[in-house]
């Protein structure tokens, strides 16, 4: 039997999925009916159908897989509303907003952290940095399902709530001001970007990214931001402190040497992260005691 009245048949997380789809639908709907954008419309439908149906599905079964399901489908959908987000990330502002990005950097940082870090530049380092950047696909499901198979059910509601409000935060900032990233816009930056040569993790670390990155998600980064919620709950809760401690720290450096992010791009990343640490699990609990 699946653990009923544990993850309540309409979580916070459910509220922040369906409406952060409907914001994206008035924005489709508002900027033309072509093609593109009824192709964009009839996705993102598709996706609140998925939702629909597995809340159905769960408030009238008890099955251990339509429990999980209801439970992670919302973070499965992460990648594939990303990956659309891309296809759609000028409806709103049809340029790239990288030289503003690179004058704020210049001005905190006094000069630019790519660079820097660049300098160091050597194959196994490259490797190193490389299996940290892909460890970032690994965060979420290591803590979330230990959280799952302990049946820490808050600790999971919280943890899944506030990933979800930190993702769905950075897609519509991603919306309104698209920054492409300098692996993105090499001819537009005021320094050169070094060739990163690796082995085989760079391999395939460059392929993946390459396969599934979007031009315009750069500012903040929701890898960064992602990754420091995930440490932020690893700490509170003491799941790995240690080992996420370290790769959570080599990814946020390795978004910025291998080109992908801009050094205020991590910065403004993980405030974004803490910020919704600090406020969605105070909101969750106190959704609950309604």
């Amino acid at each position: 039997m699946a653990p009923r009245g544990q993850i309540r048949s309409l979580e916070l997380w459910d509220y922040a999925f369906f409406v952060y789809l409907a914001l994206i639908l008035t924005l489709l709907l508002f900027t033309g009916r072509n093609l593109g954008s009824i192709r964009h419309i009839t996705i993102h439908l598709s996706y609140a159908a998925i939702g629909i149906i597995l809340l159905c599905l769960n408030a009238y079964q008890s099955g251990r897989l339509v429990f999980f399901c209801r439970t992670w489908y919302v973070p499965f959908l992460y990648v594939f509303l990303f990956e659309e987000l891309g296809r759609m990330i000028h409806i709103i502002q049809p340029s790239f907003s990288d030289p503003w990005v690179l004058n704020i950097e210049s001005r905190v940082f006094g000069g630019y952290p790519t660079v820097w870090l660049q300098a160091l530049a050597n194959p196994w380092f490259t490797d190193l940095m490389s299996l940290f950047y892909v460890s970032y696909y690994f965060l979420i499901p290591a803590l979330g399902l230990t959280l799952y198979l302990h049946h820490e059910w808050d600790r999971l509601s919280d943890f899944i709530l506030t990933n979800t409000v930190t993702f769905f935060f950075c897609f519509l900032h991603y919306l309104l001001m698209p920054v492409a990233g300098p692996i993105f816009v090499p001819q537009t930056l005021p320094f050169e970007l070094v060739p990163l040569n690796g082995g085989p993790a760079t391999v395939f670390e460059q392929w993946l990214f390459f396969k599934g990155a979007i031009q315009g998600g750069a500012f903040p980064s929701s890898h960064v931001a992602v990754a420091v919620v995930v440490l932020f709950f690893a700490l509170r809760y003491g799941k790995y402190p240690r080992i996420l401690g370290v790769t959570v720290t080599g990814l946020a450096l390795s978004t910025v040497y291998n080109g992908y992010h801009y050094g205020i791009d991590v910065i403004y990343g993980i405030a974004v992260g803490l910020v919704f640490c600090l406020v969605c699990p105070r909101l969750n609990r106190a959704w609950k005691r309604q």
